[in-house]
């Protein structure tokens, strides 16, 4: 069995937001959110089990990437929300199960903030989707001293070992 497949874009922002649905309306919807250097594409595997299980799903290219447009400068959480919601509207879903990896992480916790009772689930996948603790926070914090620290004595060990070569 084939899903009804749609394609269409959304004006939000000044921007305009490319996004596809698979699935019959009154099914329970997913909508899944790509990270960083990835497009609406990026599930093209999850996209047909999910639908032949039932679900209808969502995905879209955020702004800047794929076929949505770029073109107002104005990137980050607060204007994936208000994409996200548009798109949500656009396509008649009151709420969803919110799907999101890497950058979209950030994106769908961002918005499952903004607006608790349009999100039934969140699921993160490879992201910390801006949920830092206090132990994150000093991970990171001695991880980068360490490298910034590794990064001066290599280039200082190169540095050494060009200007004795030269010599």
């Amino acid at each position: 069995m084939t899903a009804r497949w749609q394609t269409g874009t959304v004006a939000c922002g000044g921007e305009e937001i490319y996004y596809e649905v698979s699935g019959d309306d009154d099914l329970p919807t997913i909508m899944l959110t790509h990270g960083a250097g990835g497009t609406h594409a990026a599930w093209f595997q999850q996209v047909p089990t999910l639908a032949a299980n039932g679900l209808r799903v969502i995905t879209w290219d955020c702004r800047g990437f794929g076929n949505s447009t770029f073109t107002s400068g104005v990137h980050g959480s607060a204007a994936a929300v208000a994409d996200m919601a548009a798109v949500l509207d656009a396509t008649g879903t009151p709420g969803a199960h919110l799907v999101g990896q890497s950058m979209g992480g950030w994106w769908v916790t961002a918005f499952t903030v903004a607006h608790p009772a349009r999100t039934h689930s969140l699921t993160l996948s490879n992201t910390v989707g801006g949920l830092w603790t206090t132990a994150l926070l000093e991970y990171f914090r001695e991880w980068t001293t360490k490298a910034g620290r590794d990064e001066r004595q290599e280039d200082g060990r190169h540095r050494y070992q060009r200007d004795e070569g030269s010599s």
